[in-house]
């Protein structure tokens, strides 16, 4: 019949980690915001929504961090 399902050991000391997928949730009342997403990444050259998202967090971190917005903290 069917052949029996291949077992694959995977060396658990090397690590084959090759990053890691969120999901990002828009509520119906902001679904435009895909759009503005798409036309960001189109006219700053990114190549993907997640490059252009990665570099908004770094700036933003930047930002707060470096005490521009750190005044109330």
């Amino acid at each position: 019949m069917y052949a029996p399902p291949k077992t694959v050991k995977r060396n658990r000391n090397r690590r084959e980690d090759y990053g890691k997928s969120i999901c990002v949730s828009i509520p119906f009342h902001k679904l435009d915001r895909e759009e503005k997403m798409d036309e960001i990444v189109e006219l700053e050259g990114w190549d993907s929504r997640s490059q252009m998202i990665l570099a908004l967090v770094d700036k933003r971190y930047k930002a707060v961090m470096g005490g521009e917005l750190r005044s109330y903290v």
